[in-house]
């Protein structure tokens, strides 16, 4: 089935911040665009809606939704601009939606989804081989092209390791 995009500000069933049109307008100027120019528009939907779940998870917003009954975290309220100017609640930001078309490009690169399961090495031998994972080396499903573009309006979330915790009964 192909997957649509709802884009409505502050709809209750709102999957995306951009419409696809919105993305392809920001892709047309970027430099490296083969991956998004190459795909299919069912895969750049999807995408955009999977990215914009990105957004929303793994990025603390400065300020409120607008909404207790909107399904994304954009629009907010008492956001302001990197000029002091508070955001409108009536519209997404161009932020928001450049950050999600730059996410979405990086998710049809390769599939990134893996990556934040992926872990670092903290110590690697030579002599009898060693190699010791570093379980708090991973990477971030947040790629710094786009932290960079919503750096002033959140904070992105820390990745940790899946710990259990043991509780006493």
């Amino acid at each position: 089935m192909a997957a649509s995009i709802d884009a409505s500000v502050g709809g209750t069933s709102s999957n995306s911040y951009c419409t696809l049109g919105e993305a392809e307008t920001y892709h047309d100027t970027r430099l490296d665009n083969t991956a998004w120019s190459g795909a299919t528009g069912d895969h750049k939907i999807r995408a955009l809606i999977t990215f914009t779940q990105l957004l929303d998870e793994w990025i603390r917003w400065d300020g409120s939704t607008n909404t207790s009954t909107q399904a994304l975290q954009w629009p907010r309220i008492d956001v302001l601009d990197r000029h002091g100017v508070e955001y409108s609640a009536l519209v997404i930001p161009q932020f928001v939606k450049d950050a999600e078309s730059e996410g979405a490009l990086w998710l049809l690169v390769s599939d990134r989804m893996a990556d934040a399961d992926t872990r670092g090495f903290s110590r690697l031998g030579a002599g009898p081989v060693q190699v010791t994972v570093d379980k708090f080396d991973r990477a971030h499903p947040i790629p710094d092209s786009v932290a960079s573009k919503v750096r002033f309006a959140g904070t992105l979330r820390q990745v940790r390791p899946n710990i259990s915790r043991l509780v006493r009964v």
